[in-house]
């Protein structure tokens, strides 16, 4: 229902820049559509990633993690190729660096634990 609702003001948004600021109308269509697909994909596969990760598989929380890297980095670059597209090709490049800085982030905890062991194994 949430969906909907933002689909609703999405849209009444859409209307009033399209009369007051035309020019503008491409670059908010595609940040609306972006905001609309990443909410779907919220609602859909986090928690299939959650459950996942929760499972009784050997490494499933490294399991998780991957999943969630690539959908935020799927998500990212069809933000950017789609920016691209509407000419804000600059506004794209930012957000997929920012999306790229988010996985490295998430996974700093196992670069970390990863560069001890090799640390560990060096005499």
């Amino acid at each position: 229902m949430d969906i909907i609702l933002t689909a609703v003001i999405a849209a009444f948004l859409l209307i009033l820049i399209q009369s007051h600021a035309p020019g503008l109308l491409p670059f908010f269509l595609m940040i609306f559509y972006f905001l609309l697909i990443a909410q779907l994909a919220m609602k859909l596969l986090v928690p299939a990633i959650r459950t996942l990760a929760g499972a009784d598989i050997p490494a499933a929380g490294l399991l998780g993690l991957l999943a969630g890297s690539a959908l935020i980095f799927y998500l990212s670059d069809s933000f950017k190729s789609m920016m691209e597209d509407a000419g804000f090709g600059a506004v794209g490049r930012i957000s997929h660096t920012a999306a790229k800085l988010l996985i490295l982030a998430a996974w700093s905890d196992r670069l970390l634990e990863a560069s001890g062991t090799v640390l560990g194994l060096l005499p």
